[in-house]
């Protein structure tokens, strides 16, 4: 017979609070849109279909028609949610004479470690779409990124300077200030434990350590990430993890964090299905009797979509 998985709406409320904010950064750089759809459309915007034509003169003549021009490079796309599930099976001899609350406390701690696993899918995906190897690759990716002619780590390096470059080309291109950077825990542990121009100024005129806080105050953005997140190095042969944000690379990002908008300027979203009788993240525990054990199943509908790549820009290679 097949099993009896049904909602279990504790566990569910618990998890759907979590969201997908968490660990990593997904959902700081695809933040999360609300749809009661399992599909449907939002702006996208195209920068290297946009109008190129010089400007015209906007002042009509008495008696002659207003200018006129199409509007290129802007399309309506469309997402479809997809269901990530994963069920795991909690051993009948695990369970066996234990307590009621035990077999709770268990179902918790499984559900906990499928979530994180999805929760892992969706860092993937971001990852995928917003870090490169190098700097050829984030050119490819993003549209645009450069290396330093001085590196971080050397004598009469431009941190801010070089970050202030890659927040202009954002804003040449998208007309947005880029409000988010994320650099990887190797930029991060050289440039906050040596001295230079960051050390010297939070020395100077806020005290203490290089935090991510003082950082994005002195790189004048929202937001400064440095993603520990770890992933298998090799899975499924070995339990050895690694940073999944690897390289001596930075990326710079505007990202619209507030609007639910589906039409809006920003570099990627999730787009994730949840009404009143689905909630977008759901947990359901029963019995099987096909393998006599407890199961839980885990389940999220998303769907990740890049909304305007030109909104990122990469840093390479910043380290000597």
């Amino acid at each position: 017979m097949s099993n009896y998985l049904k909602k279990n709406k504790v566990l569910t409320n618990v998890y759907y609070q979590k969201s997908l904010g968490e660990p990593g950064i997904g959902g700081m750089l695809a933040p999360l849109v609300k749809s009661d759809q399992l599909s449907g459309d939002f702006y996208r915007v195209d920068r290297s279909k946009s109008d190129k034509s010089p400007d015209v003169t906007l002042v009509r003549a008495p008696g002659s028609a207003g200018q006129r021009q199409e509007r290129k490079g802007r399309s309506i796309d469309n997402f479809r949610c997809v269901d990530h599930v994963l069920t795991e099976e909690i051993p009948f001899e695990l369970l066996e004479g234990t307590q009621e609350f035990q077999v709770i406390e268990e179902q918790m701690q499984t559900a906990s470690d499928i979530v994180t696993a999805i929760k892992t899918a969706h860092e993937r995906e971001v990852h995928d779409i917003a870090w490169a190897a190098n700097l050829g690759a984030f050119k490819s990716l993003l549209g645009g990124g450069h290396t330093p002619t001085v590196k971080w780590d050397a004598a009469g390096a431009a941190i801010k300077a070089d970050l202030l470059t890659a927040k202009d080309a954002v804003y040449k291109k998208t007309g947005k200030r880029a409000n988010t950077v994320v650099m990887s825990t190797e930029v991060f542990n050289k440039i906050s434990t040596q001295d230079n121009e960051i050390r010297d100024v939070i020395k100077y005129t806020q005290n203490g350590m290089v935090t991510l806080e003082k950082l994005a105050s002195y790189l004048e953005v929202e937001t400064c990430i440095v993603p520990y997140f770890l992933a298998d190095t090799t899975p499924g042969v070995s339990e050895e993890k690694d940073f999944l944000w690897q390289g001596d690379h930075c990326g710079v990002y505007y990202v619209d964090k507030s609007s639910q908008s589906r039409q809006k300027i920003t570099f990627a979203t999730t787009f994730y299905y949840d009404t009143m009788k689905r909630r977008w993240m759901q947990v359901y525990t029963g019995y099987s009797e096909e393998t006599e054990s407890e199961e839980v199943k885990v389940s999220a509908f998303w769907d990740l979509k890049v909304i305007d790549k030109e909104c990122g820009y990469g840093i390479a290679d910043v380290l000597a």
